[in-house]
């Protein structure tokens, strides 16, 4: 799996909606391999601040989701 979106040193800003995708790379496993998955957004110490609903990305590519602004601090990494 390739995630596109965000792309590379870019940011989301809690309280704005912020786009999610990913592509299939060939690499296994393959997305219809995969199935469901749990999503999160984490601070740059691997610390969970926030929930994304299971996704199913042999069906899905894409995703929306607005960061919650009061999950905390910009991270740094």
């Amino acid at each position: 799996m390739q995630f596109v979106q965000p792309a590379n040193g870019s940011t989301c800003t809690g309280g704005t909606p912020c786009s999610l995708q990913w592509l299939d790379d060939g690499d296994a496993p393959l997305l219809n391999e995969i199935g469901v998955v749990t999503a999160g957004l984490f601070t740059g110490k691997q610390q969970l601040v926030q929930t994304i609903k299971p996704l199913d990305v042999s069906n899905l590519h894409s995703v929306q989701f607005t960061p919650n602004a009061q999950a905390g601090p910009n991270s740094g990494s």
